[in-house]
C-alpha cells in the first residue's frame, strides 16, 4: 500500500489552500496512494493577522470542504487533514476530518491544546472530548492524532508498539514542514525539507508483523492500559 503526507504553505486565502489540496490529492491518486495526510491547519493562516483563522473558520459543509469532497469523490484514497470549525461565536474546533470517495468517514476534535510555551491555544479553540476514532485503510488499521497530542503518552504510546508513521507538517516562515513517514523500527522511509512537496512510500503488513515478531512489545507489555482522564 502506498501512502503520502503533503506538505504546503497556506495562505490567507481559502480558495488558494483548496487548490492546493486538490493538487496534492489528484497527484497523489496518480501515483497509486491509499492514504495522503495533509498538515493541521489548512484552510487560512496568516503570520501578522493571527485571528484570521478563528475568523476564516468554516463548517464541515462549507465551500472550503465542498470543494475537497468533489476531489475525493473521484477515488477512493483516504485524505486526512484539519481545519478550524466554528464553534461559539468567536470561537473554533480544531477537527481532524478524513474523506474518502465524496465521504467525511472520520472526524475528531483535537483534545490536547497548545497552551505551552508562548501559545495559548485555548484563548480562541475548544478542546474536544472524544478520543479519534481507529480508521480502517485498505485492511491496515490507522490511528489519529493532531499536532499536540504526540505529547501525551495515552495516545503517543501507540508510536512505540511498532506502527508505521505518517506525518505532515506546513512549511512557511513560522512552520519547518519537514514531514515524515517512518517504518515500525523508527527509520525514516520518506522526507521532505522545509519546502512544499509530496513525498510517498509503499509500507507492508508483512513489515509490521515482522518487525512485531522481532520486537514483541504488545506481548511483553506488564503495565496496564492506558486511561483517559
Amino acid at each position: 500500500m502506498f501512502v503520502a503526507a503533503g506538505q504546503f504553505v497556506v495562505s490567507s486565502v481559502w480558495e488558494e489552500n483548496a487548490q492546493v489540496c486538490v493538487s496534492l490529492m489528484a497527484q497523489a491518486a496518480g501515483r497509486g496512494v491509499s492514504l495522503l495526510v495533509l498538515p493541521e491547519g489548512i484552510l487560512a493562516r496568516n503570520d501578522i493577522d493571527l485571528d484570521l483563522p478563528i475568523r476564516a473558520a468554516q463548517p464541515l459543509d462549507g465551500a472550503f470542504m465542498t470543494r475537497l469532497l468533489e476531489e475525493s469523490a473521484h477515488n477512493n484514497m483516504t485524505t486526512i487533514f484539519t481545519i478550524l470549525v466554528p464553534s461559539t461565536p468567536g470561537r473554533a474546533v480544531n477537527m481532524l476530518v478524513a474523506l474518502r470517495a465524496g465521504h467525511i468517514v472520520a472526524r475528531y476534535a483535537k483534545l490536547h491544546l497548545y497552551d505551552a510555551f508562548s501559545m495559548q491555544e485555548s484563548q480562541s479553540i475548544d478542546a474536544g472530548t472524544v478520543i479519534a476514532p481507529v480508521l480502517d485503510v485498505e485492511g491496515v488499521k490507522v490511528g489519529l492524532m493532531t499536532c499536540y497530542d504526540l505529547r501525551f503518552p495515552d495516545m503517543a504510546l501507540a508510536l512505540d508498539t511498532t506502527c508505521y508513521m505518517i506525518a505532515a507538517g506546513e512549511c512557511g516562515n513560522r512552520n519547518i514542514g519537514q514531514s515524515r513517514i517512518i517504518d515500525p523500527l523508527g527509520v525514516t522511509i520518506a522526507a521532505a525539507a522545509d519546502r512544499p512537496a509530496l513525498i510517498v512510500a509503499e509500507i507492508f503488513r508483512e513489515r509490521i508483523d515482522q518487525v512485531r515478531e522481532q520486537l514483541p512489545l504488545l506481548q511483553q507489555r506488564r503495565f496496564a492500559p492506558p486511561q483517559l482522564l
